[in-house]
């Protein structure tokens, strides 16, 4: 298979395979340039999204911990509250890698596709 024709960031050739019948990979390929970016786009928000919450999250415990340190709060309720936050941040990570397993489930399956040249039967492993 010819090796594809685009040019990475740092200026070198781009190292993976041309996509079957053209001169550029999946990630170089003009004709996938509104795929690349409605991906892009979808993680980047992803992404913006729980960092928001992590800085959240991470100014809750700061509250937290100032306001038992003070004597304002109770550190028995403070330790509640606390492994509520944990629970959020639990959360806030399982959500995330479903996001991710989806977004890669997603790119597997278009992969699976182009090798199969569309029989989604031919490349099941």
């Amino acid at each position: 298979m010819p090796r594809c024709a685009g040019i990475t960031g740092d200026g070198d050739q781009c190292s993976r395979d041309a996509l079957p019948g053209q001169r550029h990979c999946w990630w170089h390929s003009a004709a996938h340039s509104a795929e690349r970016r409605r991906i892009a786009s979808k993680a980047a928000r992803a992404r913006h999204s729980h960092g928001r919450e992590v800085k959240q999250l991470r100014q809750l415990l700061e509250t937290i911990a100032s306001s038992v340190l003070n004597g304002q709060v109770d550190p028995r309720r403070g330790a509640v509250a606390v492994q509520a936050v944990n629970a959020r941040i639990r959360l806030l990570d399982v959500s995330l890698r479903a996001r991710e397993m989806e977004e890669l489930s997603g790119r597997l399956e278009w992969l699976e596709e182009q090798i199969s040249g569309g029989d989604t039967h031919a490349a099941t492993w």
